[in-house]
């Protein structure tokens, strides 16, 4: 029994799918793969159309790494300069928030002295001063905290929607690189099989172009020959052998059929019927009315019998033809004689 590998494609529209299918395993990423030697010429064409195909998928990823590492980049380059921005607003806040603290200190500091400067030192406006300073430190204080809010509110708006800009342009990138490579494997299932069709199509058409030679040079001749010679058994046994040449159905049905209804005609080779051997007019003897079995005609001696009469190779056999066969451990030769297409157990006659 033979261990040969027989590797099919059935129309599979990716290369892993197809291998998985023919080896029973998964294809291990970036290995090689060549044709096997028991792989038929459109087998191969479609498979290789497949793994070219994923040989350019396997780009895909690449190319999807580099957007994302583009988009990484730009992203930590945002991140960068939004962590920037922010520091100088923190430093900008702490430092008015410093100079407004030392000027609210500054003021209640001198603000006796200046009050009894300008004369007012008696007029108990003192409380109603420092009262004002206070309002206007909270208000500068309050100022302050608004514009840094507002900038840091601003900021982060800049920052989420570059980051968004950026993750949109990836994510197009990544679906346009998809569509493409995804693309790409359409169309190399309608390629393979296109391959597979294609390679098909022109080894039938070989197999016919020599079918129809040898059935135009040699069958068709033999069959006429043997008609002709109203050796219609003969004729439709050499029909049913070289069918395979008929890639026309309905010629070889009917030629079957007007052989057959003319074999019927003739009378059944009997048991205890008389045919002599064209080859030295001796007569045999049919001793059973039953064809010899295949069993029978594929032993070595038989073969060896056929060879002897120069009959090996398939030649043509004549009707009567016999043929004697020795098998060790036997005494008494055995013999068998061809007749209608079929060989029989014989005996000489006498």
């Amino acid at each position: 029994m033979s261990n040969e590998k027989k590797y099919s494609y059935n129309g599979e529209t990716d290369f892993l799918e197809w291998y998985r299918a023919n080896e029973g395993s998964n294809f291990q990423k970036g290995a090689t793969y060549t044709r096997p030697e028991d792989m038929d010429d459109a087998t191969w064409a479609a498979v290789n159309r497949l793994y070219s195909s994923y040989q350019t998928d396997l780009q895909r990823q690449k190319y999807i790494d580099d957007a994302t590492a583009k988009y990484n980049t730009g992203a930590k380059s945002v991140l960068q300069k939004y962590s920037s921005d922010k520091g100088m607003l923190d430093e900008n806040k702490r430092v008015a928030q410093q100079n407004a603290s030392i000027a609210y200190a500054k003021l209640l500091k001198y603000l006796p002295e200046q009050q009894n400067a300008a004369g007012l030192g008696s007029l108990g406006v003192s409380q109603t001063a420092q009262v004002d300073a206070l309002n206007k430190y909270t208000n500068a204080m309050g100022g302050i905290s608004a514009d840094y809010s507002k900038n840091l509110t601003d900021l982060n708006t800049s920052k989420n929607e570059t980051l968004a800009t950026l993750e949109r342009y990836k994510n197009q990138d990544i679906s346009d690189i998809n569509e493409k490579y995804d693309g790409y494997l359409r169309e190399s299932g309608d390629k393979a099989l296109d391959a597979y069709n294609t390679v098909r199509e022109k080894e039938q058409e070989r197999i016919e172009n020599e079918n129809n030679y040898v059935l135009e040079t040699l069958v068709i001749p033999k069959l006429t020959e043997l008609e002709t010679a109203g050796d219609f058994g003969a004729a439709f046994s050499y029909l049913k052998k070289n069918k395979k040449y008929f890639t026309n159905d309905s010629e070889y049905k009917v030629m079957y059929d007007a052989l057959k209804s003319k074999v019927k005609e003739k009378p059944s080779t009997l048991k205890g019927d008389s045919i002599k051997d064209p080859s030295d007019t001796v007569a045999y003897t049919i001793a059973n009315s039953n064809p010899l079995d295949n069993s029978i005609k594929l032993t070595r001696e038989f073969q060896t019998a056929l060879a002897q009469k120069g009959l090996a190779g398939g030649s043509d056999i004549p009707n009567g033809t016999t043929i004697k066969i020795v098998v060790n451990g036997i005494s008494e030769p055995f013999y068998a004689t061809y007749t209608d297409g079929e060989w029989y157990q014989s005996t000489p006659q006498k």
